[in-house]
């Protein structure tokens, strides 16, 4: 397992992802490469939190957001101290990410 520390409580990633922000928008790439973005707000309404892992001792935090219109698509958001990455795939590429974390 990648992590193996994770809080069962309800986490608020909001706070930690608007202060990581560029231009109000996530910045993230997809499987092929291409890079893209999205404005915060219209990820925040068409995405639903589905699973996340918070190591708040070394401050990394990683969130997986399930696409409202296109349920196979997850987002993942890490945070690891001041930096945000993000990556736009199909479920498929982090099910094995994904299925000790939904099973816990």
């Amino acid at each position: 397992h990648i992590y193996s520390y994770i809080i069962h409580s309800k986490p608020q990633p909001n706070s930690k992802i608007a202060a990581l922000l560029k231009n109000g928008r996530i910045e993230y790439t997809c499987l092929d490469g291409v890079k893209s973005s999205v404005e915060y707000d219209v990820f925040e309404a068409n995405y639903d939190l589905l699973a996340a892992v918070e190591l708040p001792n070394i401050r990394q935090y990683t969130y997986y957001y399930q696409s409202q219109m296109n349920i196979s698509m997850i987002m993942c958001l890490k945070i690891y101290q001041d930096d945000m990455s993000a990556v736009l795939a199909n479920y498929d590429y982090f099910k094995l990410r994904l299925h000790p974390i939904l099973q816990g």
